[in-house]
């Protein structure tokens, strides 16, 4: 018999303390009295029932000793401990991510060490006639192998030898929580499973129900490029590099080659620049070197600038790249792609009889804006106070047309979007038809009439117009964004190559050209049939980002191998793999758009020395009702039982 609660035995003692209490009760005391026929008669019954009563009295005090008695052992809980099996199943999660691919002297990866490692407990468990489950914790944690049996131990080493054959280490963050759910999952059918951790990182704490395997080898390092962008700052790029080294200090050089420097167009070639400084990385930490023609802005930074010389100033580039020229353990972070220094062209042309400058000055302000400089580079053709105007303006050659009151084409372009102003005439294409135009004595406000990007931040209800041109007909095609008086005063049409805004209504009626409004719609107008495919030019591996179309389908290359065709806009694009991606579009109107990607590591995994303070512990079921039988129901049916008897005996003794 086992006991949960030994302390319980301490209430024995209460056994103790009733036997002193019937030592010191006090006894009957002999008596000499005058004798009486009554008492003569009284002691005569009395002496016959001595021996019974010296029995009653020996029941009621073991009855009482065992009552308490059964309290005490009610106390400590007693039972019966039952002679458990041995469980010798094992869980086995291997880290997989970026940072497992750092090689020892012996050109072999932690991930290929981290899979022998797995092989050896699985088959030190198959010894023991356990059960193995495997879990990969990639980027996204997977069951490779659940409860694989001795007899499967064949099965078993082919799935961990195709791990290293289909190269299934990541290179992203180990999705170690999805792991342990997964592990928790597994232990709910067997709570007493050795759980392993195969990984690099090392840990100030683990919990004694976790075996974390540290694979890292002590003479591995790594030098790391953990970001590289550019800053435009007084109308030229600087290079802003940060660096590390990890598991040794040491001075890492760097070398920079900007290609296609101060090109002109994306057709020019331009020139190739080469920069070089070194960076001394001391105690894991990050290092950043800034490649300027300005120098330090202070006397603390002096020794992070690197100078540029007049001569190798540049306001544009195709590419730069970024290398370590490095022979250390991990390889994956030595160089880095920086994109993004050479901006689209956007011609456009802006057509008007009458002498004003709000449409001129909308285009001026949207073009100096910090937002759209960084993206477009705006060249403006304004044509505007003169009789023949007719025969100056184009209507092709132009990304974004412009066309104000008469002086309207009489055919619509067709290479390129096409905003009509207070038209006075419907250009043949455009698919609707003018009626009279209405004048109001009062202006009267404007009312948005649906949820457009054209509308964003355009506030309708407080725009007003005077004069409005009213329509006979119009397409279906049409979507009416904004009514006067319940007609159409802004229309917009997106059908491949037909993309058109309509705008019925005169800046010169109207305080649109005195509110922000006017620049605010020409540029959502901009943004909305020309948006950016991809906004940035750098991102992680495994991050996201929305893909937009100016044409039916981009096409997605990865390091120049072709990976996919995209067809569905706005498409949300998981990279996933690392390296330059190019994605290459054909607009409605025949022109080719390429931008280019840089998919780097995670600069978290550039840290293969990396400590962590602690690891999560799973949760593990308890299994110690079903290792042991309790007595207290017994002991308990005992009490009940000597508690009836005791009470019995005290019935008839008269109490």
């Amino acid at each position: 018999m086992t006991l949960l609660a030994p302390l319980g035995l301490l209430g024995l003692l209460g056994v103790v303390a009733l036997i002193i209490l019937y030592i010191i009760k006090p006894n009957y005391q002999q008596k000499f009295v005058s004798s009486t026929y009554i008492w003569q008669l009284s002691m005569k019954y009395r002496k016959k029932r001595v021996p019974i009563n010296k029995l009653r009295n020996l029941l009621l005090i073991i009855c009482q000793i065992l009552i308490i008695t059964a309290c005490a052992f009610l106390l400590a809980q007693p039972g019966h401990a039952l002679e458990v099996t041995e469980n010798n199943e094992s869980i086995i999660i291997i880290d997989a991510s970026a940072s497992m691919l750092t090689v020892n002297s012996d050109e072999q990866t932690r991930f290929e060490r981290a899979v022998e490692k797995a092989k050896e407990i699985g088959r030190q468990t198959f010894v023991n006639q356990g059960n193995v489950t495997v879990i990969l914790a990639a980027n996204t944690a997977s069951t490779i192998m659940q409860r694989v049996r001795p007899s499967e131990e064949e099965l078993f080493v082919s799935k961990l030898d195709e791990l290293i054959e289909n190269n299934a280490c990541s290179y992203g963050v180990a999705d170690f929580d999805g792991a342990l759910d997964m592990a928790e999952n597994a232990l709910k059918d067997v709570p007493d499973a050795a759980l392993y951790y195969i990984t690099d990182v090392k840990y100030t704490y683990i919990p004694k129900d976790i075996n974390v395997v540290d694979i890292s080898d002590s003479g591995e390092w790594n030098a790391a490029i953990l970001k590289a962008y550019t800053e435009y700052i007084e109308n030229y790029y600087r290079i802003v590099v940060e660096v590390a080294c990890y598991g040794m200090d040491k001075d890492i050089p760097i070398s920079i080659n900007v290609i296609g420097a101060n090109a002109l167009s994306k057709n020019d070639f331009g020139s190739t620049l080469r920069f070089y400084e070194t960076a001394h990385c001391s105690n894991n930490e990050t290092e950043t070197i800034i490649f300027s023609t300005t120098g330090a802005e202070s006397a603390q930074d002096k020794n992070n600038y690197s100078i540029i010389g007049e001569q190798d100033k540049f306001f544009s580039y195709q590419s730069i790249l970024v290398s370590l020229d490095e022979q250390d353990s991990f390889e994956e972070d030595n160089y880095y792609q920086i994109y993004g220094g050479q901006k689209e062209e956007l011609k456009v042309q802006y057509a008007s009889t009458l002498a004003n400058n709000f449409i001129y000055n909308a285009l001026n302000a949207i073009k100096n804006s910090q937002d759209f400089s960084a993206r477009w580079d705006m060249k403006i053709d304004e044509v505007r106070n003169n009789a023949s105007l007719s025969a100056q303006f184009a209507t092709t050659g132009y990304d974004l047309y412009i066309f104000e009151h008469g002086d309207m084409p009489d055919a619509m372009p067709t290479d390129g979007v096409v905003v009509l102003l207070d038209p006075e005439t419907a250009p043949s294409g455009s698919g609707f038809r003018l009626s009279n135009e209405r004048e109001y004595t009062n202006a009267i406000y404007l009312n948005s009439e649906t949820e457009h990007p054209i509308m964003d931040y355009v506030s309708a209800d407080k725009i007003t117009a005077k004069k409005i041109r009213r329509l006979a007909s119009y397409d279906s095609q049409y979507e009416v964004l904004m009514t006067g008086d319940n007609m159409p005063v802004l229309m917009v049409k997106n059908e491949g190559a037909s993309q058109v805004v309509v705008m019925l209504f005169s800046v010169h009626y109207s305080n649109i050209a005195n509110r922000k409004d006017l620049s605010i719609l020409i540029y959502n107008i901009i943004n909305y049939f020309m948006p950016a495919m991809i906004r940035g030019n750098a991102f992680e591996i495994y991050g996201k980002a929305t893909v937009q179309a100016m044409g039916e389908e981009v096409v997605v290359s990865n390091n120049g191998a072709e990976v996919d065709t995209l067809t569905e806009f706005p498409y949300n694009y998981q990279f996933t793999e690392t390296g330059i991606y190019e994605f290459s579009q054909q607009t409605y109107f025949g022109r080719t758009i390429t931008e280019n990607i840089y998919v780097s590591i995670p600069s978290s995994e550039s840290n293969i020395v990396a400590v962590e303070d602690y690891i999560k512990s799973p949760y593990r079921a308890t299994t110690t009702v079903e290792s042991f039988i309790s007595y207290l129901y017994y002991f308990l049916i005992a009490l009940v039982a000597v508690l009836f008897v005791e009470r019995i005996l005290r019935l008839s003794e008269g109490v």
